[in-house]
């Protein structure tokens, strides 16, 4: 099934983009929906998923345009909290077949897609798990002082089905690591009050099964890299990081750890 997903948000085209590809689907992006229309025009698309509020052409323009080029098109429509009443409202006057109020978590999404097409059934994402705890998802903590990649990282790992706890502050993240047991930490090395270089040491202390992916901003990233394999990181990662990169990298450690 192909899907066209119309949103400004940058994090959220990676995000969402990542989550429906990992399901099977075909996924094609767009910044507004101007651009998202002239793509529309080029190929079929089974579903479009567009937020309401975008600059240049919002949702409610583009949606009687896209359902007067095929009607057969479902439209997924999306807006924030602070629009949504009115706005999401106006779109199921304007065509939209359903509406979701954001923030919107992959798994809620998942179920608006399988509303509209009941029929369909979706690729079952593996979750890496220690074969000992069955029916348990791999736990993972993330500890980073960027409120914004905490956010979207928990997003996208929850999104695969792992047990996500988030934290911006170094001494809580060990408080919470004496407190649960954790598969991965995934920590930034420079944070206030000393981040990963301080930080990894104690994790080891404190839980030596544990893997760890430290990362790090590219103007600390030569340096401070190297120091994070040393004092016993298992893997590294350089910001920006790419979703797929985050994914591919969490799956990878998790085995190191299984096997």
């Amino acid at each position: 099934m192909k899907i066209l997903l119309m949103d400004d948000e940058r994090a959220i085209r990676l995000l969402f983009k990542v989550a429906l590809e990992e399901e099977g689907y075909t996924v094609d992006t767009a910044v507004n929906g101007e651009e998202g229309f002239k793509l529309a025009c080029k190929q079929h698309y089974d579903l479009i998923i567009m937020d309401m509020v975008m600059p240049g052409q919002g949702g409610l323009v583009t949606i009687p345009e896209i359902k007067k080029l095929d009607p057969t098109i479902k439209v997924l429509a999306m807006s924030g909290k602070a629009y949504s009443g009115g706005v999401l409202e106006a779109a199921i006057v304007r065509g939209a077949d359903l509406t979701l109020t954001k923030p919107v978590e992959i798994p809620r999404l998942l179920s608006a897609i399988n509303q509209l097409f009941p029929s369909i059934e979706q690729n079952q994402t593996p979750i890496i798990v220690d074969e000992e705890k069955t029916s348990q998802p791999a736990q993972i903590l993330i500890v980073d002082d960027e409120k914004a990649i905490v956010n979207l990282f928990q997003n996208v790992l929850t999104g695969e089905g792992y047990g996500v706890d988030v934290t911006l502050d170094c001494e809580m993240a060990l408080d919470m690591i004496q407190e649960k047991t954790y598969d991965l930490i995934i920590i930034d090395m420079v944070m206030p009050e000393g981040g990963g270089l301080t930080v990894i040491p104690e994790i080891i202390k404190i839980s030596p099964e544990t893997r760890i992916i430290a990362t790090s901003g590219k103007s600390y990233a030569a340096g401070v890299m190297e120091a994070a394999k040393v004092i016993g990181a298992d893997q590294v990662l350089s910001k920006p990081i790419e979703i797929s990169t985050l994914l591919s990298t969490v799956k990878k450690t998790l085995l190191q750890e299984e096997s």
